[in-house]
């Protein structure tokens, strides 16, 4: 009876600071289900503490250090140990370690801006960076390269790639940057060791109307693109926002987000939302490394 009700008070624990319904029946148990992002901003975890993870569709314990999956996934105890860069830099495999779990995301695309309030203005957010995941053989010792994709400032500059790669193999691994307009249909170049690949998410285009508000005014109303996000939440895009315009002179009137902060992509590789005066860039990309 002891063991089950130590289980029980580890089940209660994890409920409460993930703050998620659970249900204990006579016949089955709920877990709390939480996407990888919410999981991975929990509080700091008891060894034991168990989640259902949707994105993965597995359950996650917690080790005291972090998260481990049950059901075939490749994070196993063979990989428990990592290490993310979000700057291009080096890393030494280290002794003993013969495989190694690569994930990396592009840098996020910037939106695009609104000059002016003709009928035909294209405002487009810029789409999120790509996500891959490789499981790669590496030597004790071997030295990899990391480069990190930085993000588009401004839409006429393209997001940068991430990459792993040595001096001796070349790239070994790689996420593009997104595209103006939309993630990418397939990766760069397809590299041996590819478990997952998923493109960043568009931009959404920006909506138009017109309201009166007498018989002799009116006003136009954009609501602007917001910026595509990433893998696996997608929701690390910039914000959209609304801008309201007298008719028929133009002259802007206001908007819903006054500051360009709000429509920056978010980490990581997030895309930028459109705007006025000053658009949403993108944000920089990221290299997780399990080993």
């Amino acid at each position: 009876m002891q063991k089950y009700v130590v289980l029980v008070l580890v089940f209660i624990s994890v409920f409460s600071q993930a703050q998620v319904a659970a249900e204990l029946s006579p016949k089955s148990l709920t877990l709390p289900r939480l996407s990888t992002s919410q999981q991975n901003t929990l509080p700091p975890q008891q060894a034991g503490n168990v989640v259902f993870n949707a994105d993965e569709k597995k359950l996650a314990v917690h080790d005291g250090t972090q998260w481990n999956y049950i059901g075939g996934s490749v994070y196993s105890s063979q990989y428990s140990n990592q290490r993310g860069f979000s700057s291009n830099s080096s890393w030494i495999v280290p002794s003993g370690v013969q495989k190694i779990i690569v994930e990396l995301w592009g840098g996020g695309s910037a939106g695009q801006t609104i000059n002016s309030v003709g009928a035909n203005v294209s405002c487009i957010g810029g789409s999120g960076g790509e996500y891959t995941m490789y499981e790669l053989s590496v030597s004790s010792n071997e030295v990899l390269n990391i480069t990190v994709g930085q993000a588009a400032l401004n839409s006429t500059t393209a997001a940068g790639t991430s990459y792993v790669g040595s001096d001796v193999r070349g790239y070994i691994a790689q996420a593009q940057g997104g595209r103006s307009y939309g993630g990418e249909e397939s990766p760069l170049t397809i590299k041996s060791g590819l478990v997952k690949f998923v493109p960043g998410e568009s931009g959404s285009a920006a909506k138009f109307s017109f309201q009166a508000l007498d018989a002799g005014t009116w006003r136009k109303i954009i609501e602007t693109g917001r910026g595509g996000g990433t893998y696996p939440s997608f929701k690390n895009g910039g914000q959209l926002s609304t801008l309201e315009f007298s008719v028929p002179d133009g002259v802007y009137i206001g908007g819903s987000l006054p500051h360009t902060a709000a429509r920056i992509g978010g980490f990581p590789g997030g895309g930028g939302g459109c705007g006025y005066a000053g658009t949403g860039a993108g944000a920089n990309g990221y290299v997780l490394i399990h080993y």
